[in-house]
């Protein structure tokens, strides 16, 4: 006899959409450019620029730019003698981990700097450090410190754009004396274990695989009776038109 059967197969498969993007991220971030995006914010405010034209600090970068910046080998990294300026704590937030592995791709840096000074122009310059190097992240605008108060904090918001593989970073911040440009005071994760192994990855490797459940339905004829029974059928057809 002639069988005709439906079978419904289901299968999970990832959204042609976001399994395109995660293929067409490069598999390592060495060949990518490493992009970020920073605000800054003091007093509890976005922070204005210091516009002081006698300071030697450069101050043509804005400090919402986006911007490229180079790196420099974790040997070559060294420390800071100086009893004027000290970074007295420093703590970091993450934020926006959209596909939930752990790595979050933005990052906020809080500092406190003080000095023996009354009040001191200074900026800073931050940086992520994989196994082997540091890449710098982001070159502040001039801010202000005034002794010892913890009223001054300073915050660096840093979106990662590209670049940033995912890892556990450690961070590295360079205070600078703005009306020198002298380096004078560090924290690291040799410093301070707030800044040491911090889950981060650019946006571009935060991509989130959807799965889909797709039903394929499959129609089976079978049966070793299904020729002669096509056949059968016409024949009968035939006889009836030509019936008188």
């Amino acid at each position: 006899m002639l069988k005709l059967t439906n079978r419904i197969v289901k299968m999970p498969l990832a959204t042609l959409v976001t399994l395109s993007a995660l293929l067409a991220a490069p598999a390592f971030a060495e060949s990518q450019e490493r992009v970020s995006n920073a605000k800054e914010f003091q007093f509890g405010e976005a922070h204005v620029p210091v516009d002081d034209k006698k300071l030697i600090k450069n101050q043509s970068l804005s400090s919402t730019a986006s911007v490229t910046k180079s790196s420099k080998k974790r040997s070559a990294i060294t420390s800071v003698v100086n009893s004027d300026f000290w970074i007295y704590d420093a703590w970091i937030e993450t934020y926006n981990d959209t596909d939930y592995d752990g790595y979050a791709s933005t990052l906020s840096v809080h500092i406190d700097v003080d000095t023996i000074y009354g009040e001191a122009p200074v900026f800073a310059v931050l940086y992520l450090g994989d196994a082997e190097q540091f890449y710098e992240v982001h070159d502040s605008s001039v801010f202000y410190i005034y002794g010892d108060s913890t009223t001054d904090e300073f915050v660096i918001e840093t979106d990662l754009i590209s670049g940033y593989r995912p890892f556990d970073y450690d961070i590295m911040i360079e205070i600078y004396d703005a009306t020198t440009n002298e380096l004078v005071a560090i924290a690291d994760h040799t410093t301070d274990a707030d800044l040491s192994y911090v889950p981060l990855e650019s946006d571009n490797y935060d991509v989130v695989i959807v799965e889909q459940e797709t039903v394929v339905e499959v129609r089976e004829y079978g049966g070793a009776l299904y020729w002669p029974i096509l056949t059968g059928l016409f024949g009968l057809a035939l006889w009836r038109r030509m019936r008188p």
